[in-house]
């Protein structure tokens, strides 16, 4: 099954509403039921997750260090016909590590890489999961492990990242 949210520029990016499918609804309250709580999104204005054709509702576990988002993309972030671009769904995972690291660690981390797999298409309008976790540390590095899946579970994205703390200043 796929469950469909319709994007409107005029949709809250981060409250659920009545665009949001029955079926993502339920994954965030079973979520908050596991002590997932949700997160502002600390964005700047022309952040991806801001954009018009995107819509997220994010939520943080602090202390197990994991993030979990449901998300919907618009038409505007089509590549293939009907699908959501690869770019879009490795953006995704970036900005949701990110969030994440920004919530769980008291510096800010950066992107040292990503490693992605591609392992089925996203349609477009389909809601998903977006899942983020802090699997290692050492030192200022920390890496990071991630998945896009569908309401299904079924795993559309999936790759690991390494971030790196800054040095601080001499």
């Amino acid at each position: 099954f796929s469950a469909v949210l319709v994007i409107s520029a005029m949709a809250s990016l981060d409250q659920p509403d009545q665009a949001w499918p029955t079926e993502a609804l339920e994954v965030t309250h079973q979520w908050q039921s596991q002590g997932y709580e949700v997160f502002p999104l600390r964005t700047t204005p022309n952040n991806f997750v801001r954009h018009s054709d995107v819509k997220v509702r994010g939520y943080i576990h602090r202390q197990d260090r994991k993030a979990l988002a449901v998300v919907g993309f618009g038409t505007r972030l089509e590549g293939p016909p009907g699908l959501v671009h690869g770019g879009a769904l490795f953006t995704l995972a970036d900005t949701m590590l990110a969030m994440m690291t920004i919530e769980v660690f008291p510096s800010p981390l950066l992107t040292g890489n990503m490693s992605i797999n591609y392992r089925g298409p996203v349609k477009l309008g389909e809601c998903v999961v977006c899942e983020a976790s802090v699997v290692g540390e050492e030192g200022r590095k920390v890496s990071v492990g991630f998945a896009i899946k569908g309401l299904d579970g079924s795993v559309r994205v999936e790759g690991t990242g390494l971030w790196l703390q800054r040095k601080s200043k001499m």
